[in-house]
């Protein structure tokens, strides 16, 4: 029964499915720098509103979700050319389509 409690308390109204894709969402794989820490990775993603869906995949690429909605193809790829210039942090990224 205390497992019941504890399990049904963590899926509160909170909780979300990493790898759900809204209409507005665009994924991106991105290869971090290898000197890049978990907290500059962090400040990255949150600067740049985006989420890590999945990975880390063959070449150590991680999928993740930017939250552009509304954005044109070219104000998303001035966004992607933003965070590619971030070099100590991103080492490649590009969109998916």
């Amino acid at each position: 029964m205390l497992t019941t409690v504890v399990i049904k308390d963590q899926a509160g109204p909170g909780y979300e499915v990493a790898s759900y894709r809204g209409i507005d969402d665009t994924l991106a794989d991105v290869r971090f720098a290898p000197q890049a820490t978990v907290g500059e990775i962090t400040k990255f993603l949150d600067a740049h509103k985006a989420v890590v869906v999945g990975g880390p995949k063959r070449g150590n690429f991680y999928s993740i979700r930017l939250d552009a909605p509304g954005l044109s193809k070219a104000e998303l790829a001035k966004l992607v050319q933003r965070m590619q210039a971030e070099s100590k942090i991103v080492e490649f990224i590009a969109t998916k389509e």
